[in-house]
């Protein structure tokens, strides 16, 4: 049961870092690293990709939907802090989902990969080395189970805070496990710095989320 001396301090954190991620803007709360919204798509973009930049955008944009869909699903029924960093979240992978369909698109790359995580199969990739990695989306690092997303969809309170904190900080987990290879191996300087926005971004909101299920005795999710 959260009691109110907890729920003071859940809101206390919520405040002390939000001040310090996130922004507010016209268009509403956006994270800031360096710059409010992707790089621009230059010129470098539309030089030759190698698989890596063309693989980490198909797949990062399935992964980012993934966080699109928990952060509309808290919306309008989880907690104000929490609504605050979900609304932080689904604004910033959205401009990213549209930078990466820009760049697929301007390099006629199809905007879903035929074999996904292909690119990080290599044996370079931190915590896969030697994998031989199955297809399909499911296997993307730190993605919610189907079970997972439906028991989100079905709780309220206090509990539906807890649950989507524990499976958002997972899932920037694999998805900065996924941008750092790509800021390691992909060939495109904007490519590259798309990929260590991503880590710099999401490892900020993991340590926002992180503080925020410290204050309410709860524990994050084994990864991976």
């Amino acid at each position: 049961m959260t009691t109110r001396r907890s729920i003071q301090r859940r809101r206390w954190v919520a405040r002390t870092l939000a001040v310090a991620i996130f922004g507010v803007s016209g268009t509403g709360i956006a994270i800031i690293a360096g710059q409010s919204t992707p790089p621009a798509i230059a010129h470098d973009v539309v030089a030759r990709p190698n698989r890596v930049d063309i693989g980490f955008c198909q797949d990062m944009i399935v992964h980012h939907y993934q966080a699109v869909v928990m952060a509309r699903e808290v919306h309008g029924r989880a907690s104000p802090e929490i609504q605050t960093i979900a609304d932080g979240i689904l604004t910033n992978q959205l401009e990213e989902i549209g930078w990466m369909q820009g760049a697929l698109a301007l390099w006629g790359a199809p905007a879903v990969a035929r074999h996904p995580m292909a690119w990080m199969s290599d044996g370079e990739a931190p915590g896969m080395a030697g994998m031989a990695l199955p297809t399909g989306p499911t296997y993307m690092p730190g993605l919610a189970t189907q079970h997972q997303l439906n028991r989100l969809g079905r709780l309220h309170g206090h509990a539906l805070d807890v649950l989507f904190l524990q499976l958002m900080i997972r899932h920037h987990e694999g998805g900065i496990e996924m941008a750092r290879y790509a800021a390691a191996h992909a060939r495109l300087p904007a490519v590259k710095a798309l990929a260590i926005r991503m880590d710099f971004d999401e490892s900020q909101e993991i340590n926002t989320m992180e503080a925020l299920l410290r204050a309410d005795h709860a524990n994050t999710l084994a990864y991976p």
